[in-house]
């Protein structure tokens, strides 16, 4: 089960959402947050002691400040922000808070708001746990970064120097194009920045990336707009993708009144990889998400209420009920070795009510496990001459839930008895199977991927398999015809035969009897 609570109108027009966590998203008692806010801007601290005894919480504030905090059980406290001088950029300023608290990792649970009524402004600050990034980069996706609002925020969160330095990949970016720079910035300990972003028109729903010399945990990174004419803030935390979890994601939608639901999924690892998913209506058929290939830094992006609206159907003709309104989208890694590296953000807004949710991944931390693959059909049939389509596809198995789907898949290599009878393209799905001369020829090809497998002990693990594909084509030559229909199209005088020949052309469309499939022919 997962939930996402949002108070819609909070203070009178700010929007707070928070995820609900479970306690193994927490490795340490140590929890950090970065936010940009507008000077004259207030902000304020949700403490929650989620066990049955007391916590102490020390809380150090970006000005300098500190204060302890003495929770009972089960309570739940709000803190003004301790602010030193306001002086500073006339725009705005960073801020920055970091809570150290007793008892167990996932004891203390942390949230808040930054709010200023004259400037219309209203923003939910993240805590994140340091210790859960395992890497030295952190990434996001589905940045809003069209407007001159946005603000990208690293802080050093180690005791020593860093080097902070990244990229942005413009959405749904050409092979060929390279990545906007983010300039390299030196960070002392304990600093935090606002790092200068790349002037283009391009880079609305980009994926960025920020690479610390410190190692993993050195930093927390966070990335804040304000969409100029609703005044709607959109703020994106930094996430650290080394574990399997970063491979699969699930998020709730919601399409109704103006509601829009996008999901962006960056491949952010240096090869190609592939998806696949469904979007979960509550109420009609899933509709099928196919394989999806994505070269290195390339984006895909979902619009919920654009394939609602305008109908799109999946592979099996499945469209969503034009009364959706609500729903689930999962999706996840297929035809990998488990090196891939994925990013995936879903969001909900809206622009008359100024609402913006970022939701959090639901899905459990397995990807999508390999069972089998066969050939679509498995006995084609072909005229000598002509073609017809052999889809390869592999099993999968949600390890959550044990559901199973078929994804196609490439084939890159086949192994053909006789290639003399037929021939097989590689590299697509499906495979154009060509009829070259009479006759049954058994053809291959395997299919190399990851299984997985979850436990609550050692949690996703993973091992490669390999699965045979097999088939036999048919090429036949027709002996039987049936003439349909014939047309003289041309009469040619041919004057050194006799005076009352011609040469004649007759276009005939004819039928093969003892075969399922119609050609025309000239003859």
């Amino acid at each position: 089960m997962a939930a996402h609570i949002v108070i819609r109108g909070f203070h009178g027009f700010g929007n707070l959402g928070v995820p609900l966590l479970e306690g193994p998203e927490f490795k340490s008692t140590t929890l950090d947050a970065i936010w940009w806010e507008p000077i004259g801007a207030r902000s304020y601290l949700v403490l929650g002691n989620s066990s049955n005894e007391t916590v102490h919480a020390e809380i150090i504030f970006g000005s300098g400040a500190k204060q302890g905090v003495d929770l009972p059980p089960f309570a739940t406290q709000t803190k003004p922000f301790l602010y030193g001088s306001d002086d500073g950029p006339a725009e705005g300023r960073i801020s920055f808070a970091q809570i150290t608290y007793s008892g167990t990792p996932g004891t203390l649970r942390a949230a808040g708001f930054s709010t200023s009524f004259s400037e219309h402004f209203f923003d939910t600050i993240a805590f994140v746990d340091p210790k859960l990034s395992t890497e030295s980069a952190l990434y996001a996706n589905g940045l809003h970064l069209a407007d001159a609002s946005g603000h990208l925020l690293v802080k050093n969160i180690s005791d020593t120097p860093i080097a902070v330095s990244g990229g942005i990949y413009p959405l749904g970016r050409a092979r060929s194009m390279k990545p906007f720079p983010v300039l390299p910035k030196s960070l002392a300990a304990g600093e935090s920045v606002e790092l200068p972003l790349p002037v283009s028109g391009r880079l609305d729903g980009a994926a960025a990336w920020l690479e610390s010399s410190g190692g993993a945990a050195s930093m927390i990174a966070a990335f804040s707009s304000i969409e100029p004419t609703h005044r709607m803030v959109r703020s994106v935390p930094f996430t650290d993708t080394r574990s399997s979890s970063a491979l699969t994601g699930g998020y709730l939608w919601r399409i109704d009144g103006d509601y829009t639901s996008t999901v962006s999924i960056t491949n952010i690892g240096g090869s190609r990889a592939a998806i696949a998913g469904f979007i979960r209506p509550n109420g009609g058929k899933d509709y099928k998400i196919d394989t999806k290939y994505l070269e290195a830094g390339e984006t895909a992006f979902f619009d919920v209420r654009q394939i609602r609206d305008q109908q799109i159907p999946d592979r099996k003709g499945v469209k969503l009920p034009k009364n959706a309104t609500t729903g689930q989208f999962e999706w996840s890694s297929i035809l990998g070795d488990g090196a891939e590296r994925l990013v995936g953000r879903a969001e909900i807004s809206s622009l008359s009510l100024g609402a913006f949710v970022p939701l959090t991944d639901t899905n459990c931390d397995c990807p999508n496990s390999a069972v089998g693959a066969f050939v679509d059909p498995v006995d084609p049939f072909v005229p000598v001459g002509g073609e017809t389509s052999a889809l390869t596809e592999v099993e999968y198995r949600n390890v959550c839930n044990d559901e199973q789907s078929d994804d196609p898949f490439d084939a890159l290599l086949w192994t053909i008895e006789y290639p003399d009878i037929l021939s097989l393209t590689k590299g697509e799905s499906p495979s154009i199977m060509k009829g070259l001369a009479g006759g049954v020829s058994d053809f291959s090809t395997t299919f190399t991927g990851e299984t997985w497998t979850f436990s609550p002990t050692l949690g996703c693990q993973h091992s490669t398999a390999t699965y045979p594909l097999d088939g036999a084509g048919t090429v036949q030559l027709p002996t039987s015809l049936r003439v349909v229909s014939s047309q003289v199209i041309s009469n040619t005088w041919l004057p050194s035969c006799l005076p009352t020949y011609f040469g004649i052309t007759i276009q005939i469309n004819y039928q093969v009897l003892d075969q399922i499939w119609c050609q025309s022919g000239l003859g």
